[in-house]
């Protein structure tokens, strides 16, 4: 135990012997060249000829301490073919697990890992327009026995199917889909939820809709859709990435006037399905706000931001920040993504968003009394 691995020698062929009361179990070896050692049961004898393995170590009837050159006695090794059907039950043959598809063979040089069955059975979803395909990780040639819930069908027809491939094409909008799999390995049984992509608009989402700027986004998936956004009726910005629109981007025209203003986007789908959502916000025109000190650099960003407090040229002092003490990023939600807190006395800083996803963000600067929050868009 504990040595290099070593290869032992026997050049004439086995012979067949009994271990303990299990007659004609083992291989029975004396080796021409080396032995074995204490701590090597369940090493493998391999056949000379064809380098495959034919049997496991189970004992060793050689003197209790030989030289290691000394070839007397014998090893006896456990009969791989005797192991392939054992006891006859699952937990006492290898065949269920060397060849749980049951192929027959009666050899092999490798084994293809990934064409063995998973250990736990799983399913998985591909959607499409107006169906989807529910697959097993199990391979085809076991039997599948299906079922479905809901509004769901199977092939349009039923909600019961047994068969040997490994998936199903399930029609529908909602509900609930199991299988039960019977191999050599037993039965097991899997179930998962199935909704079909919902591709229409569910909603006009506003990051923000007062002053200066206004910033909205929809809600469609998967986004393989095509977007047409429209301010007052004028097309401002459209795309198949265009799922938001933001005034603050400066790469679209502003058809935005004083007062009330009107929004709508409309979207285009690959399953034929148009959808289009109206709403609206109020541009203030005309009216006072003080000078902010704070200054953000580059917006959009994509990995880094610059943070800045400009130089104080005013007597107004009410909401001017005097330093900066934290750093806070929220996303559209208000939902705070990112903390950093800083020394007294500091007027410049550099804040990582790279791990941040693209989004509509604000960063919210403080000096521990005011704070002021601006706008930030992500890209990549």
């Amino acid at each position: 135990m504990g040595d290099i691995m070593k290869i032992s020698m026997e050049n004439s062929p086995a012979l067949i012997g009994d271990v303990r009361n299990f007659p004609n179990t083992a291989w029975r070896v004396q080796w021409d060249v080396g032995t074995v050692q204490g701590g090597s049961s369940g090493s493998p004898l391999f056949d000379q000829t064809t380098h495959r393995l034919v049997g496991q170590l189970f004992s060793n009837t050689q003197p209790a301490s030989p030289p290691c050159n000394q070839q007397s006695g014998g090893t006896n090794y456990g009969r791989f073919d005797t192991s392939w059907t054992g006891g006859g039950t699952n937990s006492t043959r290898l065949s269920n697990w060397l060849d749980p598809t049951g192929t027959n063979a009666y050899t092999t040089n490798t084994t293809n890992v990934s064409s063995l069955i998973p250990t736990t059975l799983q399913l998985s979803i591909n959607r499409y327009c107006d169906n989807g395909v529910i697959q097993a990780n199990f391979p085809s040639g076991s039997t599948f026995y299906w079922q479905v819930y809901g509004d769901l069908l199977i092939d349009g027809t039923s909600t019961t199917k047994t068969t040997t491939s490994n998936y199903i094409n399930v029609t529908g909008t909602e509900g609930s889909v199991y299988v039960t799999v019977t191999t050599t390995c037993g039965t097991q049984q899997a179930g998962v939820q199935y909704v079909l992509y919902e591709r229409e608009i569910t909603g006009l989402y506003p990051e923000y809709m007062m002053g200066d700027h206004v910033s909205v986004s929809v809600n469609t998936y998967p986004y393989d859709t095509y977007y047409r956004w429209y301010v007052n009726n004028t097309l401002v910005k459209e795309g198949s990435d265009a799922y938001t629109y933001c005034t603050c981007d400066f790469d679209t025209p502003d058809a935005r006037v004083c007062g009330d203003n009107t929004i709508r986007v409309e979207i285009e789908t690959t399953c034929n399905i148009t959808s289009s959502v109206d709403g609206d916000f109020f541009k203030i025109c005309g009216y006072y706000k003080m000078e902010s000190n704070v200054e953000m650099f580059p917006n959009p960003a994509k990995n880094q931001i610059t943070v800045r407090l400009k130089q104080n040229n005013t007597k107004e002092e009410k909401v001017r920040l005097k330093e900066i003490t934290q750093i806070k990023i929220l996303d559209k939600t208000g939902s705070v993504k990112k903390i950093v807190r800083y020394p007294s006395n500091t007027n410049t800083i550099n804040v990582d968003i790279s791990i941040l996803p693209v989004d509509i963000y604000y960063v919210e600067v403080s000096d521990g009394r005011n704070s002021e929050r601006l706008p930030l868009s992500i890209v990549k």
